[in-house]
């Protein structure tokens, strides 16, 4: 199990990044206006309340360099992210990379104060398998995690909030239940 899961490591480092993206969140928008954003790079489109900031980081680990890629908005209340990075080719399937990845995340979150409440795996509505993770994270006592995998490719969005429950709720399930991957990239069931 080791071995397949030797390229995963990476994906920690992708989830810490998104962590340290929120607390040094700069972007603020009071726009309750919502519109769709399109990445071509990137591959999906995503309802949001404003136009989120890119943002490409290399990180590189022995053997492995990627490109991290985050778009990240920031309202009054609310912090939406949406990032993606093509990984390595590996043997685990990508119920395991995800698992592995969301690790990962979870430990970054409770090492800074946070508590995780709930997860879940997912199909998508576009067919790619995904999982849900719910928790609690300073500054944001709400938060809301999705990930999705393609062959090649990991997906995350992440949603944080210190509105009241059901606005947060709102909001959340807008941004997404309005995530699409472009094309049909969802294959990789091993």
């Amino acid at each position: 199990m080791l071995k397949r899961l030797k390229y995963i490591s990476p994906i920690f480092l992708l989830l810490a990044l998104a962590s340290i993206s929120i607390a040094q969140t700069t972007r603020r928008t009071t726009s309750p206006s919502w519109r769709t954003f399109t990445s071509e790079a990137g591959e999906f489109s995503i309802d949001l309340p404003g136009i989120p900031k890119h943002e490409a980081r290399q990180m590189s680990k022995p053997g492995i360099t990627l490109t991290m890629h985050s778009y990240q908005l920031v309202t009054n209340s609310n912090i939406y992210l949406i990032g993606y990075a093509d990984m390595p080719p590996s043997e685990a399937s990508m119920k395991e990379r995800l698992e592995a990845g969301l690790v990962g995340m979870v430990q970054d979150y409770t090492s800074h104060g946070g508590k995780e409440l709930a997860k879940r795996y997912i199909t998508s509505s576009f067919g790619c398998p995904g999982i849900d993770w719910a928790g609690t994270s300073p500054p944001y006592p709400i938060m809301y995690v999705r990930m999705y995998g393609t062959s090649n490719r990991m997906y995350f969005l992440i949603f944080g909030s210190n509105a009241t429950k059901e606005a947060a709720r709102i909001s959340a399930n807008k941004f997404f239940d309005s995530f699409s991957i472009l094309g049909s990239p969802c294959t990789d069931e091993k």
